[in-house]
């Protein structure tokens, strides 16, 4: 049995003023945590914090490893979204949260989460960014990053393998059964609600500069 948590906590820190959202999306593996990292080393230091989705998937069942290959881990209800709107939104008010910390290893969340505060600039990554409207609507700027499929592939595979201890077949399985169809039914279509269109095979200090050249075109409206 696994000793999964099931809640995160959240605590208040007031600041001001209020922080702008901005929101990053595409398909797995095509860069989105990496340009997001690029935003953050490119603004003044501690200006800006990231939330990726990545941490608010939900805690798998109980399942034996051998019926892993039948969980679609890429379909929207995988996902907290309940948790990730309100810490969001806490954020954006100027409240502090406790970010949930999930295992791939256990494929459940740890009973202690990190604690984040607010900051000036709020950078939400992840597959579904651009999919539910409420959370969209928070967007002051938001990006979709396109990359060809079989870069994406390849890419995953090699962080699989590398990073989340997974086998080349189980990564294969996946991809072709869950993240491809997924990625066609969910993800792609969430594309008209970007502000901008980023190559996720160009520089990432470029697709850097285009999101923060946004930022400041908006911002001196």
């Amino acid at each position: 049995m696994h000793n999964c948590s099931t809640d995160s906590k959240d605590s208040k820190h007031q600041t001001s003023p209020e922080p702008y959202l901005i929101g990053i999306a595409g398909p797995s593996s095509a860069g989105k945590s990496t340009v997001a990292q690029k935003i953050i080393q490119t603004l003044p230091e501690g200006d800006a914090i990231i939330i990726g989705m990545d941490s608010y998937y939900l805690n798998l069942p109980e399942i034996h490893m051998d019926d892993l290959e039948e969980w679609n881990f890429d379909r929207p209800e995988a996902f907290d979204k309940v948790l990730m709107l309100k810490q969001i939104l806490a954020l954006s008010q100027g409240e502090s949260i406790e970010k949930p910390r999930y295992s791939y290893r256990r494929h459940c969340r740890e009973s202690h989460g990190d604690k984040v505060n607010p900051s000036k600039y709020i950078i939400v990554e992840g597959l579904y960014t651009l999919y539910w409207p409420e959370l969209r609507g928070l967007y002051l700027t938001s990006a979709f990053i396109t990359v060809p499929q079989t870069v994406c592939r390849s890419r995953k595979m090699h962080r699989d393998l590398t990073e989340r201890n997974l086998t080349p077949e189980y990564s294969k399985e996946q991809y072709e059964s869950f993240v491809l169809p997924m990625y066609g039914k969910h993800i792609h279509p969430t594309r008209i609600y970007a502000d901008i269109m980023i190559d996720g095979e160009g520089k990432v200090e470029d697709s850097a500069n285009i999101i923060i050249q946004r930022i400041n075109e908006v911002l001196s409206r």
